[in-house]
């Protein structure tokens, strides 16, 4: 049986910035699968016998939406505009389910939680 309940991805990378700097960021996104027929059929195709391990496949994707997402940013762009990055990452994982699965997985709609450190020592040189 395929469960509809609510899940969490929790997820600590480490990823650098546009200005080459690491930062440790820590991400929670909650997700579930649709609860239309297609999206439940398409669901149970995919993750049926690894329903368990569902978290972590659906953390594995929302890691590189964010390390993508960082990399694309400065630093101060991160810090002044969390919710915008919050937010881009929602609409990629959104969209990434939507496009390969036809919306297998709904990312919730809200806060997709986001901390932010940065890596002692941790500037990259040259190119």
């Amino acid at each position: 049986m395929m469960s509809l309940a609510l899940r969490e991805a929790e997820i600590a990378e480490d990823c650098v910035t546009q200005q080459g700097i690491r930062l440790s960021v820590r991400a929670v996104c909650v997700f579930k699968v649709g609860d239309d027929a297609v999206s439940i059929a398409n669901a149970a195709r995919r993750f049926l016998s690894e329903q368990e391990r569902m978290e972590e496949l659906v953390g594995r994707i929302f890691a590189g939406h964010v390390r993508s997402i960082v990399g694309g940013l400065t630093v101060e762009q991160i810090i002044r505009e969390r919710n915008r990055v919050a937010q881009e990452v929602m609409v990629r994982l959104s969209s990434c389910f939507a496009a390969e699965s036809e919306s297998v997985v709904r990312a919730r709609r809200g806060p997709c939680c986001l901390g932010i450190t940065r890596r002692p020592g941790a500037v990259r040189r040259g190119g």
